[in-house]
């Protein structure tokens, strides 16, 4: 029943002030968390109040409040914009309006938070206020600048009631109303501050991009965890000389010896009484198999020749090596570097980003998740199988094709001459 009563006194209009330079404020806190406002304010002169909707509340962020509803009644103007709400005064006037965002939570429940008087171009002599809730408050607080308000109290009715003399031009002062839990919706609005601190702090949407790398992460994670222990069904077709290098890494002497006896399968050379001579076929070859028939039919001074001594060959493993990467490459077998320079260039996108969102509109940590996400997918990428699912197909197929003990006597000769640049494997 109090609280009806202190509503129905606030809802009539708040008495004219009387001394010059001072204000008359009554306040009521609607069930949805609106603040209804309605000022009395005598000026004797030209007076304005610059109010910002933009406040800062500590810890890098801004409270951002809403004013609607403007209605001024008497000598007076008021103007309204996103970032501020301005009354200019020439005499007495009644100035109403409606708040959102006054409304805080906190632990004991929902708290008022509003300047009574701020940013006023001249001194208010005097300042008196009222205030009305659902529920009688449990505590309040009144601060003009640095000190206490004259009178703050809640009456016998349940009206808060709050009084100062002498605010000084442009000082602000604050009330905080503690209300009951459950009394009214807190409808606080909090952003981050125009600053370095406030670009980096944790938001919704910076939270949500957080959840979502996460997600990410741990599908990436899976999916290096199946393709490394995935063998998919065998395919046939690949040259022998792939073997060494899809199984482990690396190219051998038999790698090789297989190559040339693929070759001589295929008709690009012949051989007979331990001599190699170079013949032409239908099929084209691949670029590590021209590379290594270049190497065979090297004469010393590295001029080219149709036939070649059998215990005259020698074949540079390294070089044949290289030469088989770089077709495996080509043909999609083996994983290039793409995926790791990818991850750093998002790295540096991310750093660019960062940089660029701290200094203008903010959320900079959205900058900082794609830098981590630029990072996971540069060490993933080391990480998955050299062989790409086509590779390791191709692997499969050659494992059935090439049997150990099958090599004949043409191919461990040709191994047995194979070596590389420092001595042989």
């Amino acid at each position: 029943m109090i609280p009806l009563v202190a509503a129905v006194l606030v809802a009539a209009a708040p008495p004219l002030p009387t001394l010059p330079q001072s204000a008359e404020i009554e306040l009521r806190v609607e069930r949805d968390g609106a603040l209804s406002v309605t000022e009395a304010v005598a000026a004797t002169e030209s007076m304005t109040r610059e109010l910002p909707l933009r406040q800062s509340v500590g810890g890098d962020e801004d409270r951002v409040l809403t004013v609607r509803d403007v209605v001024v009644e008497g000598d007076g103007h008021a103007e309204l914009t996103a970032d501020s709400f301005k009354v200019e005064l020439s005499g007495t006037a009644v100035v109403r309006y409606t708040v959102d965002g006054a409304i805080t939570a906190s632990p004991t429940g929902p708290q008022v938070s509003w300047p009574l008087a701020q940013g006023w171009s001249e001194e208010l002599k005097f300042v008196r206020a009222s205030l009305a809730a659902p529920k009688i408050p449990e505590a309040v607080r009144c601060v003009a600048g640095p000190k206490p308000c004259l009178a703050a109290q809640i009456d016998h009715v349940g009206l808060t009631r709050f009084s100062h003399r002498n605010l000084p031009p442009g000082e602000r002062m604050m009330i905080t109303v503690e209300l009951p839990p459950g009394s009214v919706p807190a409808n606080e609005r909090l952003v981050p501050s125009a600053t370095i601190g406030g670009a980096f702090l944790l938001t919704e949407p910076v939270g949500w991009a957080w959840v979502a790398l996460g997600f990410l992460i741990l599908c990436w994670a899976w999916l290096i965890a199946f393709l490394r222990q995935w063998w998919p069904r065998p395919a046939a077709g690949a040259p022998p000389g792939y073997a060494g290098v899809l199984a482990d890494g690396r190219a051998d002497a038999m790698d090789a010896a297989l190559t040339l006896a693929a070759l001589r399968d295929r008709g690009h050379l012949a051989v007979s009484d331990g001599t190699l001579t170079r013949t032409e076929a239908g099929d084209p070859l691949r670029e590590f198999e021209r590379d290594l028939l270049e190497q065979v039919f090297a004469s010393r001074e590295q001029e080219r020749r149709e036939a070649a001594v059998l215990d005259d060959v020698r074949i540079d493993l390294h070089r044949f090596e290289r030469a088989v990467r770089a077709d495996l490459r080509a043909d999609g077998l083996l994983r290039t570097t793409r995926l790791r320079r990818a991850g750093i260039r998002i790295v540096f996108y991310g750093l660019f980003l960062t940089a660029l969102l701290a200094l203008t509109v903010g959320y900079a940590q959205l900058g900082v998740v794609l830098s981590v996400a630029g990072v996971a997918l540069a060490l993933g990428s080391a990480a998955l199988p050299a062989r790409t699912v086509k590779g390791t197909r191709a692997l499969g197929g050659l494992a059935d094709d090439y049997r150990p003990g099958a090599a004949d006597e043409f191919t461990l000769a040709v191994a047995g001459r194979s070596h590389r640049v420092r001595g042989n494997p």
